[in-house]
């Protein structure tokens, strides 16, 4: 379904697309009867963070994956949410057909001439109710916990009772969701001191819904296990492909939330609909599971596949949920603030030039992924190309959803569109902000890889000894990982530390001896985590030096470009004498600006 608005406007302007929310629901509804229609704004800036002056530059059309919902649009009005003048887009129910389960949809919002564009909007339906009859929860015995959460469209009464093992049940109302009727319910289990291993029973009724089939008892069991405790980062995993654009990957690392040492030993795939476009591979030595669907033989359209998750864990065999969507070859699409700085992978995040950049979104190449074979970098890789204000960016790797490349050093400070084309065909402008220099310390992202430690804790950087070792507590159980000791000499890597003199040219490998980063040699701080506060030292870079309480600045060996890969960045430096023990975070600093903090080991 398409729609589309057009207005008398200036055609010299090209405004941002911005929507208030891109994810409708989850939407409840009766089997048999229309969901209520809802009602997104739309609106048009001129500026990364300013305001909706340009929203009747917009001309927006809708195409829609699944026949159940569509958009329409209505003339532009006063924003609900904010000042300026907002395009109201309403999604549509068509769904008295279809039976009871959980359904999901996309709606791509286009406009040819507006940066950020096109977005999807995920559309989320449940028919009949989405509260179980039965929960199982699992905790190890060290008061741990564990939840499972439920939305409803409008308000229900919650009580929690247990039958055996004391006090572990609670069931609560989670404050509101992504659209004021979208009303999240949490039960949780948190084990008691002194509980012992075993099954232990409870109930949450469910009361006062709107919704008949909402109204329930749900029976709660609660395993308290020492066993290992399969944990994947979300139970439905959501891929969207191009019709025949080949094999699309994503993995998915299972995390242990309970005790011992989980191992995975199956992953055996159905499908519901469309075929065998789905498989799923453990990856040797690893709780990663490679999960790929095959789009050659599948027509546009929705399908529901699973995966079940064999291990040694309590809660095995895990059901995973895989919804793809399959929609017919178009240009490449940015996601919207998914153009983002590859040491932090963060939405929104601010650029360096000569930074090494991820982005993520769909159709940059029908190609099977493939990195670039090492420096000098290419400009093309798989049909893929990339450009930044028109000036074409260096390449590491390139995917159907995913591409890294460098920023080129000479891209201009400021605003700045990136672009991805496809074998020549054009893809949409997505807005980014570029500083001449945006330093971050690389981290290693130790939960995503399994190790159950708190999220506190996460934040240890690549930080390697002489000997090669990373600088890790002993506790944390990584092979060739070991504590710095006071004295030693330890290289930090980062990433977007700024110029370099000579220059460095984007794409290219470190000269020999490797460029210093220009602002001359840098400090490391022992200990810094929160600044002081700043001296703003240039309006266009904006940024600041920050001071820091407890620390310990010391100069640095070296500070500047790494050898074998563009864009990357080292920080040599002797840990001083006086450091901090245990948990230490470190930030090389410059004189106009500092790096985000990573953890060393200290001992």
């Amino acid at each position: 379904m398409t729609g589309m608005l057009v207005l008398s406007v200036p055609a010299w302007a090209v405004p941002k697309l911005r929507f208030d929310n891109t994810v409708v629901g989850p939407i409840t509804t009766a089997q048999g009867a229309n969901a209520q229609t809802q009602v997104l704004e739309a609106y048009g800036v001129t500026a990364e963070r300013g305001a909706n002056t340009e929203t009747e530059l917009l001309r927006l059309t809708f195409s829609s994956t699944a026949p159940w919902v569509n958009a329409t649009l209505a003339p532009p009005r006063p924003c609900l949410r904010r000042e300026g003048l907002c395009i109201p887009v309403s999604i549509n129910f068509l769904n008295t057909s279809l039976a009871a389960g959980q359904y999901t949809a996309s709606i791509t919002v286009s406009d040819p001439a507006a940066t950020d564009a096109p977005q999807n909007i995920l559309v989320l339906l449940s028919v009949g109710t989405t509260i179980p009859d039965r929960v199982n929860l699992y905790v190890a015995p060290n008061g741990s916990e564990d939840s499972y959460r439920f939305h409803t469209n409008n308000p229900v009464g919650l009580d929690a009772s247990t039958v055996s093992g004391g006090g572990w049940l609670s069931a609560t109302f989670r404050g509101l969701g992504s659209f004021d009727f979208v009303r999240p319910y949490e039960i949780r289990a948190v084990h008691p001191s002194g509980l012992a291993e075993g099954t232990y029973q409870g109930a949450v009724p469910v009361t006062g819904s709107r919704l008949a089939a909402d109204n329930k008892s749900v029976a709660v069991t609660l395993n308290v296990t020492r066993s290992p405790i399969a944990a994947p980062p979300a139970n439905v995993v959501r891929l969207r492909v191009h019709q025949g654009s080949g094999k699309v990957t994503q993995s998915i690392r299972v995390s242990n939330r309970g005790m011992g040492m989980l191992a995975l030993s199956g992953a055996p795939v159905t499908t519901a609909s469309g075929g065998d476009w789905l498989a799923a591979e453990i990856q040797p030595d690893t709780t990663i599971i490679k999960v790929t669907a095959d789009s050659a033989n599948v027509a546009p359209g929705v399908y529901k596949g699973s995966i079940a998750i064999e291990s040694n864990a309590a809660n095995s065999p895990y059901a995973l949920t895989v919804d793809l969507e399959v929609v017919a070859q178009r240009a490449p699409q940015i996601r919207f603030s998914s153009v983002q700085d590859g040491a932090t992978l963060t939405e929104g995040d601010t650029l360096a030039q000569g930074g090494a950049v991820t982005v993520f979104g769909e159709g940059f190449t029908y190609q099977d992924a493939q990195p670039a074979g090492g420096a000098p970098l290419p400009n093309e890789l798989g049909g893929t190309t990339v450009f930044v204000n028109d000036l074409p960016a260096p390449i590491y790797y390139t995917s159907f959803g995913r591409v890294n490349f460098q920023i080129p050093y000479d891209a201009p400070p400021g605003e700045a569109v990136v672009r991805v084309d496809r074998d020549g065909q054009r893809g949409g402008n997505s807005s980014i902000i570029i500083r001449p220099a945006v330093a971050k310390i690389l981290r290693l992202r130790l939960r995503e890889g399994g190790l159950n430690i708190p999220e506190f804790r996460d934040y240890y950087g690549v930080a390697v000894h002489a000997d090669g070792s990373l600088s890790l507590p002993v506790e944390f159980n990584v092979p060739n990982s070991r504590p710095t000791k006071r004295g030693e000499a330890i290289t930090v890597y980062g990433m977007g530390f700024g110029a370099t003199g000579p220059p460095a040219v984007a794409g290219a490998a470190a000269s020999d001896p490797p460029q210093a980063v220009d602002s001359g040699l840098a400090r490391v701080c022992f200990g810094c985590i929160t600044p002081l506060g700043g001296v703003r030292v240039d309006a266009q870079s904006a940024t600041l030096a920050p001071s820091f309480a407890g620390s310990f600045p010391i100069d640095s060996l070296f500070a500047g470009i790494s050898a074998g890969f563009p864009g990357l960045y080292q920080v040599k430096v002797v840990v001083p004498e006086d450091s901090p023990s245990g948990d230490v975070a470190v930030r090389a600093l410059f004189d106009s600006h500092s790096s985000e903090y990573g953890y060393i080991a200290v001992e």
